[in-house]
């Protein structure tokens, strides 16, 4: 049975706490510096978080967040836990959910008309981060700002704070669609270890509920911007599909059973392989696909680029770029109902609400 989930509704949880949380959390559109963005951090996120050191630019623009949780033997921990508290939305404010309880899918309700994404990139990572900090896991959880406009805050801690990156020895994302993948390669090429990826997966599947295994598919997340720093950078899977879309779903099945599997792994003993100091591949990471990849660079990135390139190349990325707008926008206004494989449970939708 699926339910619409709306903010108007009897304050009454029909779910378990996790899984409220997890719809609190998506029901923010949570647009890089908006007001809803900052009602989400301010309101919900930071009193949550259990003695959160705030890292600022010089105007106080906050670039993250970090929570850190020492080992059980009162040792700095050197797992950074990553997630961004941005999402691609368009608009602004809250919206309306469906929760369907026999797929264990959460998804945009198909009473709300705004065709704007789920935000589960990366409102999942946020929820994991969370589950880990309240089991007392020991890290410094990163939640990062500006990660879906280029890395903003990432970038930031990268060229400001590198003393803190330096105390690190791994950091793992939790912002990657899909069910399996532990990324070995992403933006500047490798970013961690086969044997480090090889270990953590055997880590995430000890259990059983989850198939975890390397992957060098990765395109970016902020774990990219650390690879100079920190040994073994990576990303996972967390369930979520089709994101930076309004077809974007969670799976909360899968994810339940990643909180179980993370909250379990002894992050410290995991192996540390790379070298920092030593880039694998000479080749900018944006030069096998500068269409895709042209939202990611840094101004610098862009000019190195454009010197680099012919007059015809730029054009076609240009084109190609301006195209890609431009269906976005097109699916923003004149999108056909969901036709997926999951239009059933849209359709089976009550009128329940639900409240945050």
């Amino acid at each position: 049975m699926a339910v619409t989930l709306k903010k108007s509704a009897p304050k009454a949880k029909p779910f378990p706490d996790d899984v409220s949380d997890l719809i609190a959390i998506l029901t923010y559109k949570r647009k890089h510096n908006s007001q809803s963005e900052l009602d989400f951090i301010n309101d919900w996120l930071l009193p949550r978080l259990p003695n959160p050191v705030t890292f600022a630019d010089k105007s106080g623009s906050a670039m993250a967040y970090v929570v850190t949780i020492p080992n059980h033997d009162g040792t700095a921990s050197r797992t950074m836990i990553s997630c961004h508290t941005d999402t691609c939305h368009h608009g602004v404010g809250k919206q309306i959910l469906a929760y369907d309880q026999e797929l264990q899918l959460i998804y945009k309700s198909s009473d709300d008309l705004d065709k704007d994404v789920l935000g589960a990139d990366d409102g999942s990572g946020i929820w994991l981060a969370l589950q880990m900090i309240e089991a007392g896991v020991p890290g410094a959880f990163v939640f990062h700002c500006g990660e879906e406009v280029g890395g903003v805050g990432s970038r930031y801690l990268e060229a400001h704070h590198p003393e803190f990156l330096a105390q690190l020895d791994r950091a793992i994302a939790f912002d990657r669609a899909g069910y399996e993948d532990v990324i070995t390669h992403q933006a500047r090429g490798r970013c961690c270890s086969d044997e480090f990826a090889e270990a953590l997966a055997r880590q995430l599947n000890k259990g059983g509920t989850v198939e975890f295994k390397p992957s060098p598919d990765g395109v970016f997340t902020d774990t990219a911007n650390y690879v100079g720093i920190i040994p073994e950078c990576s990303n996972l899977s967390v369930g979520y599909f089709q994101q930076h879309s309004s077809q974007e779903y969670q799976d909360v099945e899968f994810l339940l059973k990643l909180r179980d599997a993370v909250i379990c792994i002894d992050w410290e003993a995991l192996p540390t392989k790379r070298d920092p100091s030593k880039v694998e591949s000479a080749s900018p990471w944006w030069q096998d696909d500068p269409v895709e990849d042209l939202k990611y660079m840094s101004g610098k990135e862009i000019l190195a680029w454009v010197h680099k390139s012919s007059a015809q190349d730029i054009a076609y990325a240009l084109e190609d770029l301006l195209i890609e707008l431009d269906q976005l926008q097109v699916e923003r206004e004149f999108e056909a109902p969901n036709e997926s494989e999951y239009e059933e449970s849209w359709s089976r939708c009550s009128n329940l609400k639900y409240s945050t």
